[in-house]
């Protein structure tokens, strides 16, 4: 990688800077701890953001503060919008790999534009780069880490904090109106064994950019089965719009009331104060099982097309990774590989034995279990 000696130092104390946020829920989850750390350090400067207007929404609840600056809508006038931005600011920070973002802020003529270089992408509109070396590995190394390097290399903060938000209604009252430790998880009888009753438990069923990312429907459906008969309280499907028809009809074949389809039902705000109300998320390697991370939520990542060590969710709270061995014949391990019992196992060993009188929270989480079925894909 670049040697950060050779990069000229950051903007003053009281500098403009705006952060081009990614364009997928999962990346900006991941870019949130490097954004948190530069305002950490800079706390007299003034911080903007360009993104989707969903995820502007989203820092909002975080309570992540700025200026928010929403893409416009990609017409013949798109780019004349940041041509109307011209040298607002003083430094911009991109976490996005494309022409167009790196045109984006060209347009606007901020003084310094950073990003990472890399060997057949010199991203020549940038001003400062982070260039990697042909022979570096992007797939051992977590997204959020090469991204804390590489602004950490010019000297943007110093060090970064993984502690999960707490959402700002949370932070206003003292306390969580979704959380579970209320009289009706309390007044759950003590007498049952299993550690799945009383809880109530999130499912992402879905992945609407990638096909090959979701576990099978037909196994969402046994896993809400086991659960059901476990005696869970609730069981929530989760999604965008484009997951809601699968979700409708797994909710229909479960023919249970404890079983609600939420899917495409909720703005990113209100997604947050749903997973806030649950004692675990399970999900495929989508934004949603990101974002229920982000704010302390315990979840189980089921990961077979993509790879754990350079995108699982990176918060400090309570994590399982399930990835299929490949198979003996040297295939390639798909989603399928991954079995119900194998999930069942996983709800009951991460939900701690009073789940159902304590919600897990930013506070309450120390550390980060990951557990795969491959030993190489550890936390890097």
């Amino acid at each position: 990688m670049s040697d950060s000696s050779t990069h000229s130092p950051p903007c003053p104390p009281n500098a403009r800077i705006l952060f081009r946020l990614p364009n997928w829920l999962g990346d900006v989850c991941m870019a949130l701890p490097v954004v948190t750390a530069i305002q950490k350090k800079y706390p007299q400067a003034q911080f903007a953001f360009l993104a989707q207007p969903a995820y502007l929404d989203l820092l909002e609840k975080l309570g992540v503060e700025g200026e928010k600056l929403p893409l416009p809508a990609k017409n013949w006038r798109y780019f004349f919008h940041f041509l109307m931005q011209r040298r607002r600011f003083d430094a911009q920070i991109l976490f996005t790999n494309s022409e167009r973002g790196d045109l984006e802020a060209w347009l606007m003529r901020s003084r310094q534009r950073y990003g990472i270089a890399r060997p057949n992408k010199g991203r020549k509109l940038l001003t400062q780069r982070y260039t990697l070396s042909g022979d570096f590995d992007e797939e051992s190394y977590h997204q959020t880490q090469l991204w804390g390097d590489f602004t950490a290399s010019f000297g943007w903060h110093n060090g970064l904090d993984l502690t999960a938000f707490q959402p700002v209604e949370d932070n206003a009252s003292g306390n969580a109106s979704s959380n579970v430790a209320d009289s009706t998880a309390d007044s759950v009888a003590d007498s049952v064994a299993d550690k799945a009753a009383g809880a109530k438990i999130g499912l992402i069923c879905g992945s609407a950019n990638t096909p090959e990312k979701r576990w099978p429907a037909e196994y969402w459906q046994a896993l809400i089965d086991e659960l059901l008969a476990r005696e869970v309280a609730q069981i929530v499907l989760l999604g965008t719009a484009d997951d809601a028809a699968v979700c409708e009809h797994i909710a229909a074949n479960a023919g249970d009331a404890r079983v609600e389809n939420r899917a495409g039902k909720t703005q990113l705000p209100q997604l947050v104060d749903t997973m806030r109300g649950l004692d675990c998320v399970i999900g495929n390697d989508t934004g949603g099982l990101h974002l229920a991370n982000a704010v302390g939520v315990a979840v189980i990542g089921l990961y077979g097309h993509t790879n754990p060590v350079r995108c699982r969710p990176i918060f400090d709270a309570p994590l399982t990774i399930l990835r299929p061995e490949p198979p003996a014949d040297g295939s390639p391990a798909g989603m399928a590989d991954i079995a119900v019992a194998q999930v069942v196992t996983a709800v009951e060993t991460l939900l701690p034995n009073d789940s159902r009188a304590k919600k897990i929270s930013p506070q309450g989480a120390s550390s980060q279990t990951v557990q795969s079925l491959r030993q190489d894909d550890a936390t890097p």
